[in-house]
């Protein structure tokens, strides 16, 4: 094997080793448990698109698919001409269970939050992490192809709290 080959190699290796929202290292918290997600991620189509909060501060969530078991997404802001990305967001399966994953820019040491599938109907998806400070539960309901509601609650100091938003699809 040529050298530049073994060294294409080892970098590669060491791209997937800290390639952090896809793999397991530098995570902070992987939850156990989640339910079994036998489809791909074909099945999440509706995430797919730009959707725009529809209630309160505007902000923007984008979602694409990578490849059969891969969507990312951000959300984000546009202040006057800029773009300010708050998360970068991953909805991966792994070992057959499906994975929401956020790496939030400053906060949780700049590690990504892993979210497993904890309940899943026609209509939406659930994902749990009860060892997350907040939230500990990300919940999206589609009402139609254009119109969903996501939602984060939890504890925080042992009360009990909820954001919900409704966001319509730009595209």
């Amino acid at each position: 094997m040529s050298y530049s080959v073994q060294r294409l190699l080892r970098i590669a290796f060491l791209l997937f080793l800290f390639n952090a929202p896809f793999g397991k290292p530098n995570c902070q918290i992987i939850p156990a448990g989640g339910v079994e997600f036998g489809s791909g991620v074909a099945s999440l189509k509706s995430f797919v698109g730009l959707w725009q909060n529809a209630s309160g501060k505007p902000f923007f969530e984008e979602w694409r698919r990578i490849n059969d078991s891969t969507l990312v997404g951000r959300s984000y802001e546009v202040r006057g001409k800029d773009t300010v990305i708050s998360e970068q967001l991953t909805l991966r399966i792994i070992n057959s269970k499906l994975y929401y994953i956020a790496l939030a820019n400053g906060q949780n040491q700049d590690k990504p939050v892993y979210f497993v599938l904890n309940r899943q109907h026609p209509g939406g998806y659930g994902f749990a992490n009860p060892q997350h400070d907040f939230p500990q539960q990300i919940d999206y309901v589609f009402h139609s192809p254009g119109s969903l509601t996501s939602e984060i609650s939890g504890n925080t100091r042992g009360v009990f709290q909820s954001r919900r938003f409704h966001m319509k699809k730009l595209r």
